[in-house]
């Protein structure tokens, strides 16, 4: 009997060791630990097994990309496409391999959209398979002016038919262009609502109207024909264009409304304005008037040099004094200094007049 117990002290002793092993296998082969065998056993030595990451994405011109990682990588492996063709592309790495340029055997083209497909690995072995989309760069992104800016919305009757009036913003091309990249912002509404262009040729001295809602018939993208939008607010000879957005948009009270060129990143046209009883900006729109004085539109981004919203309704809107000046200069083959500058002078509440100036 005794002799038994110990021959199955025996088996659950060789069993126990077996299953330490065997959890210490799978321990290791779990979590991120590096080892290695040595006289005395089991050493652990640590590791790091985070792939390396993405710090950002810019498109430099027609024919270059750039990537910054967050660690030294090398390229194992690169497409870039559409939907009907594939381009090759030779890779150069700079700032010790966290960096790497893209540049294409040929040139991508205004507004049409590509992928860049690709499989990065960092010194110790870590991969990350990354897929991003871009749009072809725009060379011919012209400089464009806001000189009309509705914040209301409202009802009324047209012909004996209640029609629907949005809020709008009217633009001035100073030179020939395409539009894709340009973006149209509101501080309070935020990045996620903002309207982007779409790649559009505009010609110099062109009147063209953004509205920031559709409701009802005739809400008609013009991109060639400028006589086919028939809703309210459009007009015959000036290009219309439209939001799919059919909510709210800007604030009443108080905003700061600007357009992006989203290639350099930078503002390049802004409107600021609040109501008489508001004292200070709030925090998500202090931030981008801080940038809109540093693009140099607006000398002072107090709100005392915003420009009073007092009055504004479905039927008067913000309107740029200066706006058919502008447009004679520029007609008459004159040079218009730009960004165009701004203070609480430069606009003042006038009847709606879409695509007048």
């Amino acid at each position: 009997m005794l002799n038994l117990n110990k021959s199955k002290l025996k088996v659950v002793g060789v069993l126990a060791v077996q299953t330490i092993i065997l959890s210490g296998i799978t321990l290791f082969a779990v979590f991120p630990f590096s080892c290695k065998i040595t006289q005395e056993g089991i050493e652990i030595i640590g590791g790091d097994y985070t792939p390396p990451s993405i710090v950002d994405f810019s498109v430099i011109d027609d024919k270059t990309v750039k990537m910054n990682f967050s660690d030294a990588v090398k390229l194992n492996e690169v497409i870039v496409s559409n939907n009907t063709d594939k381009i090759k592309a030779d890779v150069e790495y700079i700032d010790d391999k966290n960096s790497v340029l893209f540049k294409f055997e040929k040139e991508t083209k205004i507004g049409n959209r590509y992928e860049l497909f690709g499989v990065v690995e960092d010194k110790i072995g870590n991969t990350l398979t990354f897929c991003i989309p871009f749009t072809g760069y725009n060379s011919k992104l012209p400089k464009i002016v806001m000189t009309e800016v509705q914040i209301k919305k409202g009802t009324g009757k047209e012909n004996g038919v209640e029609v629907f009036r949005g809020e709008f913003v009217e633009l001035l091309a100073l030179e020939n262009g395409n539009l894709v990249g340009l973006e149209l912002h509101s501080a309070s509404d935020g990045v996620a609502k903002k309207y982007v262009f779409s790649p559009v040729e505009v010609k110099k001295g062109e009147i063209l109207v953004v509205h920031l809602r559709k409701a009802g018939d005739g809400c008609i993208n013009e991109t060639v024909n400028l006589d086919e939008a028939t809703a309210p607010f459009s007009k015959n000879g000036v290009r219309d264009l439209w939001s799919d957005n059919t909510g709210a948009r800007f604030n009443d009270t108080f905003d700061v409304i600007y357009l992006r060129n989203s290639v350099s990143d930078k503002i390049v046209d802004a409107l600021m304005y609040a109501q008489p009883s508001v004292s200070e900006w709030k925090s998500n729109v202090s931030e981008v008037v801080e940038e809109v004085v540093k693009s140099g539109i607006y000398s002072d981004g107090s709100i005392d040099n915003a420009v009073s919203s007092k009055g504004c309704s479905a039927l008067k809107s913000l309107t740029r004094t200066d706006a058919r000046a502008i447009y004679n200069d520029l007609t008459n083959g004159g040079v218009i200094s730009y960004p165009c500058k701004c203070n609480s002078n430069t606009w003042e509440i006038k009847p709606v007049s879409p695509g007048i100036l």
